[in-house]
């Protein structure tokens, strides 16, 4: 679109109705496209794809505020569901009774995945205090680096459903 050729990983809906709103924050287009023929001056990354025959399982996703309570994540097992992801703040840090409600879950069984709510910047476990993302790891909160929330999810969602 807009002679843009852009990589569906680092892709993403900036503007609510432009019609140039897909963009590659930090990354740019792999290639532009003129009247001619499509200029690529990045290869794309090849993934392995996995075909899913029915999605049965189901996952969440959180996006982090300050104060939030623990009783989000106290939803995702009474609710039944098979995972979580939380757009973390900043490098994926959540406030402290946010990190002991994901304690609870990962003690169940039910695996939670930690991104960053920016779109620019990766999640990474820096932060050793409660809620910080070093903490998060250290309990077996899985970090999804570079990618959005709901690429994560759909992600969490193909590997739940194998």
């Amino acid at each position: 679109m807009n002679d843009e050729v852009h990589h569906a990983f680092k892709c993403t809906k900036t503007f609510t109705s432009s019609v140039n709103t897909f963009q590659s924050p930090q990354y740019g287009p792999l290639g532009l496209i003129t009247k001619k023929q499509i200029h690529f001056h990045h290869t794309p990354i090849k993934r392995r794809f996995v075909e899913v025959e029915a999605i049965q399982k189901r996952v969440a996703l959180f996006k982090v505020y300050a104060g939030m309570e623990a009783d989000l994540m106290e939803a995702i097992s009474y609710f039944n569901y098979d995972g979580v992801v939380l757009e973390g703040l900043g490098q994926g840090n959540v406030p402290p009774s946010v990190g002991n409600g994901i304690k609870k879950l990962i003690e169940k069984q039910i695996p939670v995945i930690i991104v960053s709510r920016c779109y620019n910047g990766i999640a990474e476990p820096v932060y050793n205090y409660d809620g910080g993302g070093k903490m998060l790891e250290d309990l077996g909160a899985i970090f999804a680096t570079g990618i959005s929330g709901q690429k994560a999810r759909l992600k969490l969602l193909i590997g739940l459903n194998q």
